[in-house]
């Protein structure tokens, strides 16, 4: 075993004008780390971390679309979906199906150089992880018959679809991979393939891909949390001997790993295919021009110098391109995508309906060429170098965040150091590095672009009439295999065993002289600190609604007294929401006294800017015309008929803002609700993190007293809400020529308060569950996704989303209803409400693994008005919540759902009429 030292002490030097470290204070961190590297070529890491009893594993394997067969374009992303369909040991359920009965979170991602799988879970699920790990090694598509794959594959064609036709991203992407890498390059082909490769593939072809690529000397895996690497270590002895020792067994020679991303050549950077302006269309807003240049590979501790690049391409268009108030560029940002066999440096563009986009091109790339004339400043080079380090540091108190970065690391270097790794490359960068860069190649002749208008410019329309009675009963569908056989000893003492209280409600508490609630607790071991602070109130509080958002961008404070959070790497931030304002600050620990300090700035000052309110005319004017540009999209009108529906004439039910309505906010009421809203005694403040809550507590007293606010009250209440639906409403919103149908079902639920948590959340789980099967038998959708809200007042609804391939559009929308009902009825298998009780029981302890989400959970429940024992409480009242305490708060939901589908309104149309619903006529 060794002892892997991921940061060195820094020492600080004291700023004269504040008294506070004016750089980066870093203490010593180190993980304990041990190294399994088998026989057979498969290379497990165990990283200890005993901060909470979690356990993250991640398995990479070295291959991804680039290793995809000619023809066969797509085939890693297709077999990663496969993987999850194999029967383990040859029993009933799927892959997937073990993992979510163990409460874990888990997905996979295909991209051109990997594929990854992860899974995170309670720490008494290791030996679970582990066997299932090893099986999809070993026998990665077994039990995966030929209608299996013909339904996966039908999901791939609908994410393909999703990415290509709900959003622009995917498209955007591909169509500029095209234009910067030639035909035969490994980034020139789609990842998740095209419908003609994927319509050519067979499942022999993916078997053999599989056998080809899923195989030990081609793997690693990691192995993080609370762990006992001699646990593992026995663990893996019960591996079947191939996966130890290789096809020769024990006796036999070693086989060594692949040839790593580090070990290999790098392709020479290509020209461009063409540097022709390529344009289409999409479900954008407003038009897009994205700017691209092909650029060195990464993954060879190079990355670095290409973020820094991007970063100084960042500052060059803020600093240069000088947008005015009727420009036709409305805003302009840069970013960087990095793989083995290329990068790719971007510029992504805002234009104003009616643009030229060539002319906005030149001027982009005037600015750009131009920019490199000047010599990246040391200032800059230091802020982002920290910056980025204070990013590294906070992903190692993400479970998975920092387990996947260290499997990518390993499988593309051999090295377990990545963090130590990823803190000397930035080190090392110098300002000539990134301009070096962007001599070689940010050229003028090296640019291709991409240009993307909105698909229609007319005003989307409903379709409505149609037979059938939208609150009538239908055919019931098979929505699920009845459980009850697997049910035994789930119940309520168990549910307390595997879902433990946090302990929040007595963690260190105090109330400072200025009535500001402080929280503060030591979690995990990153050397980081998290702040959060939730001021109650927000938009639908105020009148009109939207009102303390627009009073945001007026808003600033008046105090600087103790610098910025750049030099030190941290990070200050906030936003106003429907009922709360939310303010969060992310240092390195060591730095927590400049966090604190700033914050304390920030509060203690704020002020509407006189000046700046004079020009809310032509901020208005801007808003109105975006709001004017979205009102156009099919999708838009869909949101505002779904809300408006569910919270007829309440705030709740706004959801988009018409900037008219904003006219009438004065100077004095922008600042009557400042002075009156950000108040201590309306506030609480959570510090989580490596840091002492009495040094805390002293920090605060000395800085965070000041906060006094402006003087006044104002009610953070937000008036009740409405009774919601009285009968089902369905709304069709036409959008010729789609292929898929954009699905959304939501209904009230009874209003809620913190006794209920536990059961609204399982109502959710419930209906996701059953929801899952519309991906898993039909195919019909990437993913249908269900989930219950809670809001500030007690309102509370069920929402479902996704999108459907248009031939299973009718059929689906109608099998949603028909789950809904069955939750909410006494229908509701027995077995089946047993195991996702416990699945959310086992899914509890994961919601307080990081900082974040432990200072969200305290901000949170202050928010709603919740007691602070409420996360504590949650294992008792879920272990006695039973299918009769669900009915009721499904009372108001069933046969009062609120749907709206946005799709081809003439292929729909027949199939919903069909399925007995009624479809709303008008807006």
């Amino acid at each position: 075993m060794r002892t892997i030292c991921f940061c060195v002490l820094v020492l600080a030097c004291g700023c004269a004008a504040t008294g506070l470290p004016d750089k980066p204070v870093l203490k010593d961190y180190a993980l304990s780390q041990r190294d399994f590297p088998l026989k057979s070529g498969l290379r497990v890491v165990v990283q200890e971390d005993h901060s909470s009893p979690m356990v993250t594993v991640v398995a990479v394997y070295n291959v991804g679309s680039t290793s995809d067969p000619k023809g066969n374009e797509g085939m890693a992303h297709l077999v990663e979906h496969l993987a999850f369909r194999n029967h383990p040991g040859g029993r009933a359920e799927q892959l997937w199906d073990h993992l979510k009965h163990a409460g874990a979170s888990f997905n996979a991602f295909t991209e051109y150089d990997f594929t990854a799988y992860y899974e995170s879970t309670h720490k008494e699920n290791l030996p679970l992880l582990l066997q299932l790990e090893a099986w999809r090694l070993a026998r990665t598509l077994d039990g995966v018959t030929n209608e299996v794959f013909l339904t996966e594959r039908e999901v791939v064609r609908n994410e393909l679809r999703q990415s290509g036709e709900t959003s622009v991203g995917g498209k955007l992407f591909d169509r500029l991979s095209a234009q910067l890498f030639p035909v035969g390059h490994p980034l020139a082909r789609p990842i998740v393939g095209t419908h003609d490769s994927l319509s050519a593939t067979t499942l022999a072809d993916a078997q053999k891909f599989a056998k080809d690529h899923y195989r030990p000397d081609n793997c690693t895996m990691v192995v993080t949390g609370d762990v006992d690497p001699k646990e593992v270590g026995k663990l893996l002895d019960m591996w079947p001997d191939e996966l130890k020792f290789g096809p020769g067994g024990p006796d036999g020679p070693a086989i060594p790993p692949r040839q790593r991303i580090i070990d290999r050549p790098s392709l020479p950077v290509p020209p461009p295919v063409s540097t022709t302006l390529v344009r289409d269309k999409g479900p954008v807003e407003q038009p897009v021009l994205v700017l691209g240049w092909s650029a060195p590979g990464g993954r060879r501790r190079n990355d670095a110098v290409l973020r820094f690049a991007a970063a100084r391409l960042n500052l060059a268009i803020a600093e240069g391109l000088e947008v005015k108030e009727e420009d036709d560029i409305e805003g302009a940002g840069a970013g960087v995508e990095t793989f083995a066999d290329g990068s790719m440096l971007l510029v992504f563009v805002d234009l104003k309906p009616g643009a030229d986009p060539e002319a906005a091109r030149k001027r982009i790339l005037d600015t750009v060429v131009n920019s490199w004339t000047t010599e990246l400043g040391s200032l800059l080079t230091e802020a982002v170098r920290w910056n980025a380090a204070t990013g590294l540091l906070l992903e190692t108190a993400d479970p998975v965040g920092t387990s996947t970065s260290l499997a990518i690391h390993l499988a593309a270097t051999g090295r377990t150091r990545y963090f130590a790794d990823s803190l000397d490359d930035l080190a090392k960068v110098r300002a000539g590095d990134a301009m070096d860069l962007a001599y070689k190649f940010l050229q003028r002749d090296r640019s291709s672009a991409v240009y993307f208008e909105p698909e229609s410019q007319d005003a989307p329309k409903v379709v409505g009439g149609g037979g059938g009675s939208s609150g009538g009963r239908r055919a019931s569908h098979d929505v699920g295999r009845d459980t009850t056989g697997t049910a035994a000893g789930l119940g309520p003492e168990r549910i307390l065993q595997v879902a433990r209280s946090p302990g929040l409600a007595n963690v260190p508490r105090w109330k400072l002289a200025n009535g500001l609630e402080l929280v503060a607790i030591k979690h995990g071991t990153a050397p980081v600190a998290q702040m959060m602070v939730g001021i109650r109130g927000g938009d639908a509080s105020l009148r009109p609604f939207g009102a303390a958002s627009f009073t945001s961008f007026f808003t600033s404070t008046r105090c600087q007294d103790h610098g910025s959070l750049s030099p030190v790497g941290g990070r200050l931030g906030g936003f106003t929401g429907n009922s709360a304002s939310t303010y969060f600050v992310d240092v390195i620990s060591g730095n927590l006294a400049n966090g604190i300090a700033v914050l304390s700035d920030e509060l203690s000052c704020l002020e509407v800017n006189e000046d700046q309110f004079l020009y809310r005319g032509r901020l208005l004017d801007r808003m109105k015309k975006r709001y004017d540009r979205a009102a156009k999209l099919p999708d838009f009108l869909a949101t505002q008929l779904f809300w408006n529906a569910l919270y007829p004439d309440h705030p709740y039910g706004k959801a988009n803002v018409d900037p008219d309505t904003l006219k009438p906010v004065t100077f004095e009421d922008a600042s009557a609700w400042v002075r009156g809203h950000y108040r201590p005694g309306n506030a609480v403040a959570a510090v989580v993190g490596d840091v002492d809550p009495n040094e805390v507590k002293a920090l605060a007293e000395k800085y965070l007293v000041r906060w006094t606010g402006g003087g006044g009250a104002f009610d953070a209440g937000i008036p009740a809400a409405p009774r919601g639906p009285s009968a089902r409403k369905v709304y069709l919103i036409d959008r010729p020529k789609g292929t898929q149908a954009e699905v959304r079902i939501g209904c009230r639920l009874a209003n809620a308060g913190p006794e209920q948590v536990p059961a609204f959340q399982l109502i959710g789980a419930l209906v996701n569950e059953r929801a899952w099967s519309v991906r898993e038998q039909w195919g019909a959708t990437y993913g249908i996704h269900a989930r219950t809200v809670t809001l500030a007042g007690g309102a509370a609804h069920l929402m479902l989303s996704g999108a459907v391939v248009n031939k299973q559009a009718g059929a689906s929308v109608e099998r949603l209803l028909d789950l809904v009902a069955e939750v909410g009825s006494d229908k509701l298998d027995e077995g089946f409400f047993l195991i996702k009780r416990w699945d959310l029981a086992r899914e509890f302890s994961q919601r307080f693994a990081t900082g974040e989400q432990i200072a969200s959970a305290i901000v949170r429940a202050k928010e709603l008005g919740w007691p602070d024992d409420v996360w504590d409480r949650y294992p008792e009242r879920l272990a006695a919540t039973t299918r009769a305490t669900i009915r009721p708060l499904m009372e108001p939901c069933v046969g009062r759902e609120i749907v709206t589908i946005v799709g081809d309104a003439a292929v729909l149309r027949p199939q919903l009429e069909a399925a007995g619903l009624k479809l709303e006529s008008g807006k």
